[in-house]
């Protein structure tokens, strides 16, 4: 009876391990700030648009390297995606704090190091969101960046084309 769950974790443990880099756009950001993202990889994306069905969790991993300090509590998540025009965010994530999804590699192995973050050293970030039923059917860009709380300075952003389907 545990033996099936235990193989379920290790085989999507071990399919999300071989996720390989999402090709993703660069943010436009304000003279004067440059974000120093490494490689982002999504769960389920190929190619673009990313194709995000309706009624699943997405996975979202982004190596990155601060261009500042962060101190506890002080890096946030600004998520959202474009329709008609506006920006939407993502509830679940969007303005939150996410010190505690950051990681760290480490003798080929990632250990949880959360806040603080030291300026020029390389570091993950994971997070998943779910991807509602109730989210509409459409082609658009999703912004999704990290800053810093009290500046709110960029330190990792990226844009990526997707497409909500069932």
């Amino acid at each position: 009876m545990f033996v099936t769950p235990l193989l379920f974790a290790i085989v999507a443990t071990l399919a999300w391990q071989e996720t390989s880099a999402t090709n993703v756009l660069p943010c436009k950001l304000r003279k004067g700030h440059n974000v120093d993202v490494r490689s982002v990889k999504i769960s389920g994306c190929e190619k673009y648009p990313c194709k995000l069905k309706r009624k699943t969790t997405v996975h979202v991993e982004m190596d990155f390297v601060p261009n500042l300090n962060i101190e506890p509590g002080n890096l946030r998540a600004n998520v959202h995606a474009l329709i008609v025009g506006v920006n939407v965010p993502f509830f679940e994530i969007d303005g939150k704090d996410v010190c505690q999804k950051v990681f760290k590699e480490k003798d080929g192995s990632m250990s949880k190091v959360g806040c603080p973050l030291q300026k020029g050293q390389k570091y993950v970030y994971k997070d998943s969101f779910h991807v509602h039923n109730i989210y509409p059917k459409i082609k658009t860009s999703v912004h999704w960046q990290l800053s810093e709380g009290r500046s709110s300075t960029p330190v990792g952003c990226f844009n990526v084309p997707i497409q909500i389907t069932d």
